[in-house]
Parts: C-alpha cells; structure tokens; sequence
C-alpha cells in the first residue's frame, strides 16, 4: 500500500493536468511588454524628435473609415474599420470611445467569432450591432466605472486617434500549439512612443476569445469561451492603460492585482 498510494497521486495529478491543458488559457503579455518598452526607452532616451514629428494634428475618425494601425507590438500593421464611437460621460468630464475591428475579419462571409449566432443571413449585420452592444456597454458602464474606481485616461498629446480606442483582431498567439492565448494587452509605446500608434490604446482578441458569444467549438478544445471573459479581459488592461499613467514601472504584482480586482466590475 506504500507504493501504490504516490502512484496514484502522481496518476490524480497528472489527469488534473491534463484536463487543464485541453482548455484554453488566457496569459497576460503586459509585463514583459512593459519591460521590453522600458528597456527601449533608455536606448532611445538620446534620440530627440523633429518637429515634424511632433506636430501631427489630433485626429477624429468617422464611423465606417478605415485605419492602419500597429499591431502585436509592432510586428505587423493591420487594416481595422471604425464601427463605434461615442462619447461615454465620465466622473472626470466626456470621452470618446472608438471600436476598430480587424476589416479582413469584419468582412469574413465565414468567420463567426464577431457573431452573436451561427448561421445568420446578414454576418454583417449581426456583427455591427453587437459592437454596438459592446460599446454602449464600455460608454455607459465599464469606462465611468473604471475612471471612478483609478482616475481619467489622460489624453495623447497629438494623438493619431483621439479618445480610448479599442482594437479588436486575432491576436497572434501560441493557441494552435499550446492553448494558451493572448486574450488583450496594453502596449506603453502606443500612449508613450512617437513611433508607437501614439493614441490611448488597448488590443483585444477575437479568436479564441468570443466576443460575439456565438456556440462556437474550439478544435481539440471543446466549447467555445464565454462571451464574459472577453470583457473581464477588457476591463484588466483598461486598468494597465490607467495605470501606466501614474507609474509605468509599477511592481508587477500590484499592477496585476489591481487588474484582476477591477475585471470584476463588468456586469456580464
């Protein structure tokens, strides 16, 4: 009996371990992120901007316009179309909200992870109004709730875009090997960066992630994610946007602390 009992320990813990790794996880890239931009920062401390640079007047898109924007920290530029905007009234004064969709994925006659349904006529349609959905959400519950609890999101000097822009695309990730996955991140050279998007920014992914909900099946993995997850992801790196603000190099397990406390506040 003394022998058989580690075994089947070791068996108990290694089916747990198992189980775990068919469903998919969601990793928070933003500490090294952080650092890899720290890092660059001194490198760069030097380097000063011309004038030129400098003096890019802020901009103001118009739903339906189309915009190339920085992603996966700079290793690739994606087209996205504007499908929101409003302006959510905050404790600290009125704030334009921006929803970009990857404009390759929007268009998809297949892709259903922007979908609320499988099998709808109109993709589209169904698409639009669930970013609707989502920014009236962000405009009337998440933001006012977010700038209440941590602070105004400052605003980007001669910012590209101006107001909180969201960008939603399939992120690149291990997910097809490992099932893990970025599921949002915040990049500092986007709000602190000239050479970043220069404009206050989050990432948010779309695949696994679900922010349709569609009953969509993940190969290997089963069910899709719940529709909540993607806003819980949301609502934590909104908090390391704020946060950067006030101290860019915070201790990285406060920083998540307080991201993982606020991604509650959602009620979905």
């Amino acid at each position: 009996m003394s022998r058989v009992f580690p075994i089947l320990i070791l068996l108990i813990v290694a089916a747990a371990s198992v189980g775990a790794a068919n469903f998919p996880k969601s990793v928070c890239p933003n500490p090294r992120i952080q650092k890899a931009f720290l890092q660059k920062q001194q490198s760069l401390s030097k380097v000063k901007l011309s004038p030129a640079k400098l003096a890019i007047a802020k901009t103001v898109f118009n739903v339906n316009q189309t915009q190339v924007f920085r992603v996966d920290e700079g290793a690739r530029n994606l087209e996205f179309i504007l499908l929101f905007q409003e302006f959510s009234a905050t404790s600290e004064g009125n704030l334009r909200i921006n929803l970009w969709v990857e404009k390759e994925k929007f268009e998809s006659p297949v892709d259903n992870y922007l979908n609320t349904q499988l099998g709808q006529e109109d993709k589209q349609a169904d698409r639009r109004a669930m970013i609707e959905e989502m920014g009236e959400l962000m405009a009337t519950e998440i933001v006012p709730s977010m700038v209440s609890s941590f602070g105004a999101i400052q605003p980007v000097v001669s910012s590209k875009s101006d107001g909180l822009n969201v960008l939603i695309y399939d992120i690149r990730d291990d997910f097809n090997f490992s099932g893990s996955f970025v599921g949002g991140y915040f990049d500092p050279a986007d709000k602190f960066d000239a050479f970043g998007n220069r404009m206050n920014s989050i990432h948010m992914d779309l695949y696994p992630s679900n922010p349709g909900g569609a009953p969509i099946n993940l190969p290997g993995f089963g069910k899709s994610l719940p529709r909540k997850d993607f806003y819980h992801v949301l609502a934590h790196e909104l908090q390391h946007l704020i946060h950067a603000q006030f101290d860019n190099n915070e201790t990285i397990w406060v920083n998540e602390g307080f991201s993982q406390l606020d991604r509650k506040s959602t009620r979905l």
